[in-house]
């Protein structure tokens, strides 16, 4: 098959990503390296993400005029996928050029045959309207149907959420999963760095929301690069950062553990605040990253290999901060690969690793100290669910506030956070 140019590395992404389960960035990351031109680059990575999160809804149109689209060989399903993307949502790519490279790749590798087939479904394909609601109703199907199928994710996902959440929460979480998320920036320079950029934001308004030192930005690639010019920035997920906040970490008992620190964000979050923190992760590669952002900042944070079921401290650290592995199911936006491999079991597998990497936390801390537990999922067996088992089975803890991103704030993700304090021995008597 001889697809050319963006194309080409687009579907070896997409292949690697669905198939041999790779994680779309870390995928993304090792294509791009051997593209040179930033157009090529940004084509590329609209067609992974858009594609990834509109997905559904582009298979869903393209059965309408396939029989048994199941047994088409997967890569003639994935270019005909990324093809129907193109012609329904990127406006300025001309039809003939989608309908041309796709049936021309499938001709090559599959045969004439196949090739006619592309070529007619996605010429009628090419008259839709992919954002036309009474497409996906045709059938009358019922409500868990439709908002699958039109919102591009998978059937157990949407019973998940209504069940928990109701339908109006549902769709409004539905919207925001397929829409492309806010850009959050931590300002790594002085506080007088991010009143100079807050105020340059205002003055063009582009800010989402702030809270220093972050800010969410939503505008203009080159505007927001251009802005960002000379100053020491660190881009993390706004939402994921607003949850730290939301518990007050200018009050947690020093040293801090963040026991699942993962790349650093919220490390590096805390150390901007001018917290002390020690961090560690189970992932020799994440300690890697780690210690370069440490290198960049000329940070001083102690941090070590090792896992929060197991330990390795010499001391009873007064706060852990329990980012833990979750289902991701809050930041689905940011990505979209997640819902296309996520299976009803791995909650329970998640929810049974929170359980004990909480219990382990729990044991290890002393009186007056804090637990901080954090969850990027829209799951309640993983995020209210996990609190009040924990508070039920260990009556040394007191809950001290929960946090929920805002749906009302267009972030696009969404966060869970709670905080409980180690009562001493003359609290717990009272």
């Amino acid at each position: 098959m001889t697809i050319p140019g963006a194309r080409a590395l687009a579907l070896k992404v997409l292949f690697q990503v669905l198939n041999n389960y790779r994680e779309l960035q870390a995928s993304l990351d090792e294509h791009l390296q051997k593209v040179a031109g930033d157009e090529d680059k940004g084509l590329i990575t609209e067609l992974c993400y858009g594609y990834l999160r509109l997905k559904g809804r582009i298979d869903y149109l393209l059965s309408l005029y396939l029989h048994r689209p199941e047994k088409l060989p997967p890569k003639v399903r994935l270019i005909l996928g990324l093809a129907g993307y193109e012609l329904l949502f990127l406006e300025k790519i001309p039809a003939y050029a989608s309908v041309s490279w796709a049936v021309a790749g499938i001709k090559k590798g599959f045969g004439r045959g196949l090739a006619n087939v592309a070529n007619a479904v996605l010429r009628k394909v090419s008259r839709l309207d992919g954002y036309d609601e009474g497409l996906f109703k045709q059938d009358n199907p019922p409500i868990n149907i439709f908002l699958s199928r039109y919102y591009s994710c998978p059937e157990w996902i949407v019973n998940l959420w209504l069940k928990a959440y109701g339908q109006e929460f549902t769709r409004q979480i539905l919207t925001q999963s397929i829409a492309r998320p806010a850009l959050g920036i931590r300002i790594d320079d002085s506080d007088e760095c991010f009143d100079i950029l807050l105020k340059k934001a205002a003055d063009r308004g582009i800010i989402l929301a702030c809270q220093p030192p972050i800010i969410a930005l939503r505008g203009p690639k080159s505007l927001i690069n251009q802005l960002l010019q000379h100053i020491n920035y660190s881009r993390q997920s706004y939402a994921g950062q607003q949850v730290i906040l939301a518990l007050e970490p200018e009050t947690w008992p020093e040293p801090i553990w963040d026991a699942c620190a993962g790349r650093g964000g919220k490390t590096f979050l805390l150390y901007r605040l001018g917290r002390k923190v020690i961090a560690s992760d189970v992932h020799p590669g994440r300690i890697k990253g780690l210690k370069g952002m440490d290198s960049r900042l000329s940070a001083d944070i102690p941090y070590f290999v090792g896992s929060a079921l197991e330990p390795a401290l010499k001391i009873r650290p007064p706060t852990i901060l329990l980012d833990v592995p979750c289902s991701g199911l809050g930041v689905i936006s940011r990505r979209p690969d997640i819902k296309w491999k996520r299976k009803p079991g791995h909650l329970r597998d998640f929810t049974l690793l929170q359980r004990k990497m909480l219990h382990c936390a729990a044991r290890l801390l002393p009186s007056g100290g804090e637990l901080i537990y954090v969850t990027c999922t829209l799951n309640p067996d993983e995020n209210e669910g996990q609190i009040e088992r924990l508070l039920k089975e260990d009556k040394s803890l007191h809950l001290v506030r929960t946090f929920q991103t805002d749906e009302n704030m267009g972030l696009n993700e969404f966060f869970f956070g709670a905080r409980l304090r180690k009562l001493n021995f003359r609290s717990s008597e009272s």
